[in-house]
């Protein structure tokens, strides 16, 4: 790393989130550790999120505007135009506890070989107020990513990861997805690379604040056609499924095809819960062998006669009100 070099680049990716804009800035400038640039990409804002910033003088902060091209262009325009040896990312609508960078430098500094470094992360609901500190001690290690994600897919999240220079020149950018564009990013790195990963809580994700994800959770149920390959199931599946090609034993690797399996078992609960039974079993057929007991049992419920499948769907709601 080069004299003047910051060791970490931060970027922010802002689209219409004035509202919360200036929490996620003052929550980086704020951080214990000082050697860092701030890169927002405000990707076509239309409600003058960047005013929020008018009054922010600060040498590491730097806006770049472009016109609107979705969030993983923005994050895309943040890797090509920052200098720093690892990328921390962060959403325009979270923030970082005051020691967020000093804790990824300690997990770098555990793991060197690795691609992708995360701490861990708070889920805030509306009205919630964030953790100021956690306390509980901290373990620092590689993970097995797909092993990791087969079980809580939100283990990573953009909020709390940080990715090497070397990565990103190997793997390039986020993909043009309109939903799970950071999974297949931090697939593609995991293949690759070590993942390592501080069980610190420094990132905290808001729920409430009209993410992407919440968008698409808020849309009305479309008519869509059934999924019919493993690819159709979502971009990091679509990903693995490519790299298949080249690595004919993949799928005898446990955490790949638990990680893809488990993305094929939220998409049969998606259907099930719109009521696309049709949907359902063939996101069953499409499950890869050896199965477990859990996805076994799953695909014997989606094969039932439909009026069987409505009533323990209707049994299983009934549950969770």
């Amino acid at each position: 790393m080069s004299a003047g070099t910051p060791f970490f680049s931060v970027v922010i990716p802002l689209y219409n989130k004035r509202l919360y804009i200036r929490r996620a800035v003052e929550s980086v400038l704020a951080q214990s550790v000082g050697e860092f640039e701030l890169l927002v990409i405000d990707d076509g804002s239309t409600d003058d999120s960047v005013t929020e910033l008018s009054g922010t003088a600060d040498q590491r902060l730097r806006i770049i505007a472009q016109e609107n091209q979705g969030e993983g262009a923005a994050r895309n325009r943040g890797l090509s135009e920052s200098r720093g040896a690892w990328i921390a990312l962060l959403d325009a609508d979270d923030m970082w506890l005051d020691h967020h960078l000093a804790e990824l430098r300690r997990v770098i500094d555990a793991s060197p070989l690795a691609g992708l470094a995360a701490t861990a992360s708070a889920e805030v609901l509306p009205g919630g107020v964030p953790p100021s500190a956690d306390h509980k001690p901290r373990t620092i290690s590689d993970i097995d990513y797909f092993a990791e994600a087969a079980r809580r897919i939100g283990v990573l999240n953009s909020s709390c990861v940080a990715v090497s220079r070397e990565a990103v020149l190997k793997t390039g950018g986020f993909g043009p997805f309109k939903a799970g564009a950071d999974l297949e990013y931090w697939a593609r790195i995991a293949v690759a690379f070590p993942v390592a990963r501080s069980s610190k809580v420094t990132a905290i994700y808001f729920r409430g604040t009209g993410g992407a994800m919440e968008q698409i959770a808020a849309g009305p149920v479309r008519s869509v056609e059934p999924v019919m390959t493993l690819a159709d199931v979502s971009p990091s599946v679509a990903f693995l499924c490519c790299r298949a090609e080249n690595h004919p034993d993949q799928w005898r690797n446990d955490s790949l095809r638990r990680y893809a399996n488990s993305r094929i078992v939220s998409g049969i609960r998606a259907a099930l819960h719109s009521g696309d039974v049709n949907q359902a079993r063939c996101f069953a057929r499409l499950l890869i062998k050896p199965t477990s007991a859990m996805e076994r049992a799953i695909a014997v419920v989606v094969n039932l006669p439909d009026a069987a499948i409505t009533l323990l769907v209707a049994l299983y709601r009934a549950t969770k009100t």
